[in-house]
């Protein structure tokens, strides 16, 4: 398909949500989505003379029933904990020096922004809210930004490798 095909059937697509009654605000997150799926799209295709781009992984999804309960992976300050477009229901702990976990498309949310939580204890259920195909819950985790692999959090810490100091003499 062209590109002006693409942006035809946006413009269409569109002109469907003014119709059905949402808000510009709704109008321009549903253009955003749209226009974010064509760029991961056009991204993933190898063009001339250059890799592929391959996406980053930005967590992991663990298929479980609805309902189940949601648990805080360590202790830690709630920083979010609201539904957002892509997320849904979703909520991030900040347990110091950077390190932040997030938990989405959760069907209910049973804490607030700014509550202290402790390991174990229940942030909410797995849903499928937001842009979630299905039940599950998303894991994420970053670390001063960065993406870690949450199976770090969630392994034996005596399975993660150590990096050994060199010894220098002078």
């Amino acid at each position: 398909m062209t590109s002006n095909g693409i942006v035809q059937r946006l413009w269409n697509y569109c002109n469907v949500l003014r119709d059905d009654g949402l808000s510009y605000g709704d109008y321009v997150e549903q253009l955003t989505y749209l226009l974010f799926l064509k760029m991961a799209d056009e991204q993933s295709k190898p063009p001339f003379n250059r890799p592929a781009i391959i996406p980053q992984d930005l967590g992991s999804d663990y298929a479980t029933p609805v309902g189940t309960p949601v648990l805080a992976v360590a202790d830690g300050t709630v920083v979010v904990a609201e539904d957002l477009f892509f997320e849904g229901n979703a909520v991030f702990i900040d347990h110091g020096d950077g390190l932040v976990s997030m938990c989405f498309h959760l069907s209910e949310i049973k804490v607030q922004a700014g509550q202290e939580v402790k390991k174990g204890q229940t942030l909410g259920r797995v849903g499928s809210t937001g842009r979630a195909t299905g039940p599950h819950l998303f894991f994420g985790v970053r670390w001063h930004d960065a993406r870690i692999n949450p199976q770090f959090l969630l392994e034996d810490s005596r399975k993660i490798p150590t990096v050994k100091p060199s010894v220098t003499t002078n």
